[in-house]
């Protein structure tokens, strides 16, 4: 099984880079959350398999998301499907760099599902024993990204 710790640091530093590399925008960890307005985020959700499985769920301000997804597109997007659409290739692409370093880190099998977009307002936190959470702050809005262990 992955330690925890091992993907929270693999995975900050992935969505951090990707943020920059993909959309511009700085991501500053914060250590404690501050939770976005309810009916004001939006969320992504990949499930992950092979020789661990859990879920990870990046829920963010639709500003923030929004922002995201007209730096990718270098124009106005057109409706809340092009923010869907755009916003789950930049989470595909943050699964994938993880998985492919977890996978050569930890000599495992991972496989992640088609991220899914779940529009607004959707914001649900669940205190998890098996969870880990990573607080995000940016100039459009906060965001954080939760990881629940399936079979734990």
């Amino acid at each position: 099984m992955v330690p925890w710790e091992s993907m929270q640091e693999l995975l900050d530093d992935v969505i951090v880079s990707m943020t920059k590399r993909m959309a511009g925008i700085d991501m500053e960890r914060t250590s404690a959350g501050c939770p976005p307005d309810e009916g004001t985020v939006s969320a992504l959700i990949t499930e992950i398999t092979g020789t661990d499985g859990f879920t990870l769920v990046y829920h963010a301000d639709n500003a923030l998301l929004l922002e995201i997804a007209q730096k990718m597109k270098r124009r106005p997007v057109e409706d809340a499907d092009e923010v869907g659409e755009y916003t789950r290739e930049y989470f595909n692409i943050i699964c994938g760099h993880m998985i492919s370093q977890l996978n050569r880190r930890e000599k495992s099998s991972l496989r992640f599902s088609m991220p899914r977009y779940l529009p607004s307002p959707f914001y649900k936190t669940e205190k998890d024993q098996n969870a880990f959470v990573l607080h995000y702050q940016t100039p459009k809005g906060p965001a954080e990204i939760q990881g629940i262990y399936t079979n734990k």
